[in-house]
């Protein structure tokens, strides 16, 4: 039950990209229906805090898909796809994690993003990657 849930993190990177996408878009409005009525949003639904974004999915793959694929495929060998399928995303998260930590490390002190620039820029980056 819990692999078929997880079934977006084995899909092709275009399809995989774009459903956690939909789905983050869904957790910031609900963070920011929380923030309107007061309450502090988790952080993963915190709209600021995009710029996490890959950093997160990178340890929801590393510590939820990938041991739940490996298990499966210890039993049904056959799934093997989808093991390889997390992994393939799994990188290609890291590489967004890692250019956008060396674009943050490289950036001077006099530069400055508002939380919005920093969401659309991520956003926009990982439409055009796809």
């Amino acid at each position: 039950m819990t692999a078929v849930d997880l079934c977006a993190m084995y899909k092709p990177w275009p399809v995989q990209e774009n459903i956690v996408n939909t789905i983050m878009d869904e957790f910031w409005q609900e963070g920011d229906e929380e923030k309107r009525r007061g309450i502090q949003p988790q952080s993963l639904m915190d709209r600021s805090l995009a710029h996490e974004l890959p950093k997160n999915q990178v340890n929801f793959i590393n510590s939820i898909c990938v041991p739940c694929y490996s298990l499966i495929v210890r039993i049904l060998p056959e799934t093997i796809p989808m093991l390889n399928g997390a992994r393939s995303n799994l990188q290609r998260w890291q590489e967004l994690a890692d250019e956008q930590q060396s674009s943050r490390t490289s950036s001077t002190s006099t530069s400055t993003n508002t939380s919005k620039e920093i969401t659309d820029s991520t956003h926009t980056h990982q439409l055009a990657s796809s």
